[in-house]
């Protein structure tokens, strides 16, 4: 009879088992984004970041768009970098594994200031196999001073904030007197963006 009792307990246990594995492969299966996953990722993240700015009335929030320089760095990276910032870049596990930030505003994923990111999985075979995103140009957690107030869009370096983030840059500037944004562009350059802009929409 316990022989009995131990066969069914192992069957038991592999049975288990063969359920378990998958998800764990699945897990750590490595990440390297179609042009379409790029494109869903920065949409996703755009999207995020907008609907923070609105909701924190940060008006220097940027946009971020896909970075193949940063792309190819993770893909050449050492296990120990993995964990480390680099000179123009934050490094943090992929969205899809990380439970979200517990304070926003000291979060280097939220820095007002980011403008580029990329994720991927390492080549080299490392203990913890998740995929990782780079995102840069800072590559600290944003301080109280890099957050303008204001209206989403409304203390950008150019008049470029239209959808409610900065495009490009990275670079923010003070409101003048009555609160508006002052811009380092021409206004014949600001219109000719503005055209382009609506065009590619």
């Amino acid at each position: 009879m316990n022989y009995l009792i131990g066969i069914a307990l192992l069957l038991l246990f592999v049975s288990g088992d063969s359920f378990i594995v998958p998800s764990i492969a699945k897990d750590v299966e490595k990440y390297n984004p179609t042009d379409m996953q790029k494109r869903q990722e920065v949409l996703n993240l755009n999207k995020d970041r907008l609907e923070f700015a609105e909701k924190e009335h940060i008006a220097n929030m940027h946009d971020v768009t896909w970075d193949n320089t940063l792309e190819s760095k993770i893909k050449t990276m050492t296990c120990d970098e993995r964990t480390s910032p680099g000179p123009d870049y934050v490094v943090f596990v992929h969205l899809r594994y990380a439970p979200p930030p517990m304070d926003r505003m000291t979060n280097p994923r939220s820095h007002p200031l980011q403008t580029k990111i990329a994720c991927a999985t390492l080549a080299t075979k490392c203990e913890d196999e998740r995929a990782i995103c780079l995102m840069g140009p800072k590559n600290t957690e944003p301080e109280p001073s890099d957050f303008k107030n204001g209206s989403p869009g409304t203390q950008c370096s150019s008049l470029n904030g239209v959808s409610g983030l900065c495009v490009g840059g990275g670079v923010d500037v003070k409101p003048k007197e009555g609160g508006e944004a002052v811009s380092s562009a021409s206004m014949p350059m600001a219109l000719l963006s503005l055209v382009l802009g609506l065009i590619m929409a």
